[in-house]
């Protein structure tokens, strides 16, 4: 492999590592399994074609091909994962809404458990 493809793979794998630690502190357990798992921020698709285009710029320069096709690429893939990730927030509102609706249909108690959770 080359250079520019060990800095990518590098770039998403030190993404993947940090939402470790951002788990940590927001649940205070540490899950090591995180690693491993899609979505969620830091954006280790970002991440890696950030830095594969950084990589081409300053080794081949901006005014490349190289640079071009690296950029646009990575601009499509940035903008794909964003489109991913806000329609997969809207279908998981959706599926909890319907899961409450179910449990009012059959008589149970609602307990919050869908609720929109507002940071304070």
């Amino acid at each position: 492999m080359n250079k520019g493809i060990y800095t990518a793979l590098l770039t998403i794998g030190l993404a993947q590592f940090l939402k470790i630690p951002i788990k940590k502190v927001k649940t205070g357990k540490w899950d090591w399994d995180t690693f491993f798992e899609t979505g969620g921020m830091p954006s280790s698709h970002s991440a890696g074609v950030s830095s594969l285009a950084t990589f081409v710029a300053l080794k081949r320069g901006v005014p490349t091909i190289d640079f071009a096709l690296s950029t646009i690429f990575g601009l499509i893939v940035m903008y794909d994962a964003q489109g991913i990730r806000r329609q997969s927030g809207e279908l998981t509102i959706k599926v909890n809404e319907l899961d409450e609706e179910v449990e009012r249909l059959a008589g149970q108690k609602d307990h919050h458990y869908h609720d929109n959770k507002e940071k304070s």
